[in-house]
């Protein structure tokens, strides 16, 4: 988020003193208007930073869900490895052939 709003032509450094961007939470668009209003801020420079901040937070929202599906796909790899099922280890009273499974259904 920093270097978006360093780089933005909207919000000016005067502004971005005044905010603490070195320990940024996640926090709600409102809060974040809120907070950006009780500066020197103009009404246009709060709408451009909240803009900025929203954007940032869907992409870390983004990077975070797919860092999670790789490693739900890690999982696949060692899952695939395991051992299938023997006789022994099915449950009690479980059809040994895949047509009485069937009839089950049925």
């Amino acid at each position: 988020m920093t270097s978006q709003a360093f780089s933005s032509p909207d919000i000016t450094p005067e502004v971005m003193s005044q905010v603490n961007l070195d320990n940024i939470n996640f926090i709600t668009n409102d809060q974040s208007g809120t907070v950006l209003s009780e500066t020197t801020a103009s009404a246009e420079e709060v709408d451009k930073a909240v803009l900025i901040y929203t954007a940032a937070r869907l992409r870390a929202l983004k990077i975070t869900l797919l860092v999670l599906a790789a490693l739900a796909l890690l999982a696949v790899i060692p899952a695939g490895r395991m051992p299938g099922f023997r006789e022994e280890d099915l449950p009690v009273g479980y059809p040994k052939d895949e047509d009485a499974i069937y009839d089950l259904a049925e």
